[in-house]
């Protein structure tokens, strides 16, 4: 924080007194805003993609009992790791300024192993919870991202996160938007969809 305004023995006095000469100004450092300004551009992407890639391959193999493939999605696959990790790439530092986000990816790791678990057993309701207790994390970070998006004129041209819905059926995005913007060194998907 940087003082201005005010000589050096007036801002003392002042603290000193308890009071704030009128002509004292706070200017915030515009340090932070500008990492989480890169924060959101770098990882935003990969944010929706996490969220795609609950929607279009993780609640479909829970819907289909494919619990070989959902077991080793969650035990063998990068996934989870990845998942968190573009959570915490997003709110780390920015805790002040994402509202809500504290404890996201702490919270998104958790439902990640109890989906691990949930597969192991076969339990389709420990599953399903599970599943909406990940996306419920990455949904407070992407609403967090979506409000400052809209609040900050230099973010703008960013799009606007899609959030995921209790109702899957009504997810705003399609795998073939999906499809069309991955590529095989993503990260997330690590396969060529063409």
């Amino acid at each position: 924080m940087v003082l201005s305004g005010c000589s050096r023995w007036g801002t003392i006095a002042a603290v000193a007194a308890g009071i704030a000469p009128a002509s004292l100004q706070l200017e915030s450092s515009a340090e932070v805003p500008r990492l989480l300004e890169q924060s959101l551009r770098r990882y935003s992407k990969r944010l929706q993609r996490t969220a795609d890639e609950f929607v279009f391959y993780v609640r479909p193999m829970i819907s289909a009992g494919n619990w070989t493939g959902l077991s080793s999605k969650f035990k063998e696959d990068p996934f989870p790791s990845n998942a968190i990790r573009i959570v915490d790439l997003v709110t780390s530092g920015n805790e002040d300024f994402l509202e809500g986000v504290d404890g996201a990816s702490a919270n998104l790791n958790v439902a990640c192993q109890q989906l691990a678990a949930a597969a192991a057993a076969a339990d389709s309701a420990a599953a399903l919870k599970a599943w909406e207790d990940a996306v419920g994390s990455l949904n407070t970070v992407m609403s967090a991202a979506n409000k400052v998006r809209s609040e900050e004129q230099s973010l703008q041209d960013l799009p606007p996160l899609a959030t995921v819905p209790s109702n899957v059926e009504e997810y705003s995005r399609t795998l073939a938007d999906v499809v069309r913007w991955c590529g095989p060194l993503d990260g997330l998907y690590g396969g060529d969809f063409s």
